[in-house]
């Protein structure tokens, strides 16, 4: 078996002959020739591209030969990450002074031999609360400068972010978190309040060269305020009643559509003489 050993003749004349550069006996030894790569990070580089990293030619003979028989063209899939990034929120509608939660999906796509993905690294997600929106406990107290919520997100009040950093997202993965926070007690009625949330992720790990930074893939959800404030009216089953009689009262609390209260109090003072 010949392998060329002249590189520049075998390329100017494919069909050519070659030199003999290995020899390999007719006992069962299996020749191999292993090649290490590195792919590039041009813009003709794109994710799930099939590449041809290089062609062999060989073929059998006891001298010279024609050498496109046996052609072998080795290919390689591009896989990079493919993140995407989904929000919600529950209960949609609250009124002023109540919480709801935010929910963030960070996924990365399963891959097939069709379409290569590979793992996500250095996820980083930032979701930015409007002003009208303050992270709180799950017992509803505010969190300060630095706080980190129960799902791992670390608030800052300064540019008001929640952030976070996923090491590393397999194909196929998903992660998620959870962000509770309050609508002030001033939001105005009837209003709508959008929470955004953005990640970017690298195709390989820490600072690792030539890595590439995918592109930030963003999502958000919609907070509405409620229509209305809650109404309360307390009735009597009579006008006028004579004294050390019993007298009753009902009292009905309303509640706008779609809004949800926590801890609500009702406080029904009596006058002097009943009880």
């Amino acid at each position: 078996m010949y392998f060329p050993g002249d590189v520049a003749a075998m390329l100017s004349d494919v069909a050519g002959a070659g030199l003999p550069s290995v020899v390999v006996p007719a006992d069962g030894t299996v020749f191999s020739l292993t090649a290490v790569a590195t792919i590039g990070t041009g813009s003709g580089v794109t994710a799930g591209a099939n590449i041809a990293l290089a062609t062999c030619r060989a073929s059998m003979s006891t001298g010279p030969s024609a050498r496109t028989a046996g052609d072998r063209i080795a290919k390689v899939g591009v896989a990079e990450p493919s993140v995407t990034i989904a929000k919600s929120v529950a209960p949609a509608t609250v009124a002023a002074g109540s919480p709801a939660t935010f929910t963030i999906t960070v996924s990365n796509a399963a891959s097939s031999p069709d379409a290569p993905v590979a793992t996500a690294y250095d996820v980083a997600v930032v979701d930015t609360l409007p002003p009208e929106l303050t992270p709180v406990t799950a017992g509803g107290a505010a969190l300060a400068d630095g706080d980190t919520t129960a799902s791992g997100l670390r608030w800052r009040t300064a540019d008001r972010t929640l952030t976070a950093t996923v090491a590393s997202l397999d194909p196929g993965a998903t992660t998620t978190f959870a962000v509770r926070a309050k609508l002030a007690s001033d939001a105005a009625a009837a209003s709508t309040f959008t929470n955004n949330v953005t990640a970017t992720a690298t195709s390989l790990p820490g600072s690792s060269r030539p890595e590439r930074t995918s592109p930030a893939v963003s999502a958000s959800a919609t907070l509405n305020s409620a229509a209305s404030s809650p109404t309360i009216t307390k009735t009597a089953d009579r006008d006028t009643v004579v004294l050390g009689n019993i007298i009753s009262y009902t009292v009905t609390v309303t509640l706008p559509p779609n809004s949800r209260y926590e801890n609500v109090t009702l406080l029904d003072v009596l006058p002097h003489g009943m009880g």
